[in-house]
């Protein structure tokens, strides 16, 4: 299997050193470069990379909260110049990290534990958020949610569904629409589970704000809401299932 890997890192002469060091091994191909957090989250999503070697000190939010956003599960090898940021990294569970300035032999030590990895499936950053999101509260009653200057504070109840557009996700309540700073999958582990089930990658929706399932050319389904308009909302295979048995239908 080839990896895609992402190189988030912003200094050049260092991305260019680690890129043209990844070219020595057949089975990972650097796809890009992300010079920023607000950068890295955008291309982890779109790309979809197997891999990233994230810098941890980056502009605009440092790689932890890189982490934290994405809704693309990567591996995760941390590159640091700074030993306390590598006792971090692995206490939440990386794959590895790197100390600059590298060398081949810690680098080779990096591409061996990514390739023995038994199920490539099963991304460690999800491990890594797990770790980082321990303490939060389980249950909520309001989003926070950041209107320019301001904090709005949404009540739960109110939110019809939430749909993510490229790096932007947008909450919709009967009133007005919001856009939310984090990732579907981080807004996904706040908001209760036994309210909210996920019918799409790109669609969170209120379990009771479901009118109806509408079933279409070949089996696919749409789940209409209660809103003003009766939006119609795609439900792809993958979820439906996982509808079924939430619904109990």
């Amino acid at each position: 299997m080839r990896m895609k890997a992402l190189i988030v890192e912003d200094e050049k002469p260092a991305s260019d050193r680690l890129a043209k060091m990844l070219k020595k091994y057949d089975s990972i191909e650097v796809v890009d470069v992300a010079v920023d957090g607000e950068e890295a989250v955008e291309k982890i999503d779109s790309l979809e990379p197997d891999v990233l070697f994230l810098d941890i000190q980056i502009p605009v939010f440092d790689g932890f909260e890189v982490l934290r956003r994405v809704a693309h599960y990567p591996y995760v090898v941390f590159v640091t110049a700074y030993d306390d940021y590598a006792i971090k990294a692995f206490e939440v569970n990386s794959v590895d990290y790197l100390l600059k300035p590298i060398h081949y032999e810690r680098l080779d030590k990096s591409v061996q534990r990514l390739l023995s990895l038994v199920k490539p499936e099963q991304k460690n950053i999800e491990k890594l958020l797990a770790m980082m999101n321990e303490k939060e509260p389980e249950v909520i009653d309001r989003l926070p949610i950041k209107v320019n200057d301001v904090i709005q504070f949404v009540p739960i109840d109110d939110i019809i569904w939430c749909s993510a557009d490229n790096k932007y996700v947008t909450v919709v309540t009967d009133k007005k629409e919001y856009l939310y700073d984090y990732s579907l999958k981080k807004l996904e582990t706040i908001l209760p589970a036994h309210k909210f089930i996920r019918i799409h990658r790109s669609t969170l929706v209120n379990i009771s704000r479901i009118v109806r399932l509408e079933r279409f050319f070949m089996g696919d389904y749409t789940a209409i809401m209660n809103d003003a308009k009766g939006t119609a909302l795609s439900v792809s295979k993958r979820y439906f299932k996982v509808i079924k048995e939430k619904l109990q239908m």
